[in-house]
């Protein structure tokens, strides 16, 4: 299938211990909602926590805000600091924003690059 739309995902949060969705903007800075037939595919992330403890960027499928099995994007015990994961392409959930998960209050900054496919 054919690249989509270019798209950026911001998550910011001084507490993160309750998952919350980020925001997925288009090339305009416009904000851009999912349809339920489409996919965000991750093509970068970089993770900045001022906090060292785990966190987890997910596609919650079942919104029930818990890591279920397969929807991991990428999770771990993070220093403070930034991290940065440059994968192959990580497909979500069809119609799903991608949430944070932090174990603990503490800031941290989600910013991911991909592409809206439409299936």
């Amino acid at each position: 299938m054919p690249r989509g739309e270019e798209v950026k995902f911001e998550f910011s949060s001084a507490d993160a211990s309750t998952a919350a969705a980020g925001v997925l903007y288009n090339a305009d800075a416009g904000v851009r909602t999912l349809a339920a037939t489409q996919r965000f595919v991750v093509t970068s992330v970089a993770l900045l926590t001022a906090v060292a403890q785990r966190y987890d960027v997910f596609s919650d499928n079942n919104d029930d805000d818990t890591v279920d099995a397969g929807e991991r994007i990428i999770g771990g015990h993070f220093a403070a600091g930034i991290a940065h994961s440059l994968n192959t392409e990580i497909y979500c959930q069809l119609g799903i924003t991608p949430k944070v998960l932090g174990a603990a209050a503490g800031q941290v900054d989600v910013i991911m690059t991909g592409y809206i496919l439409n299936t």
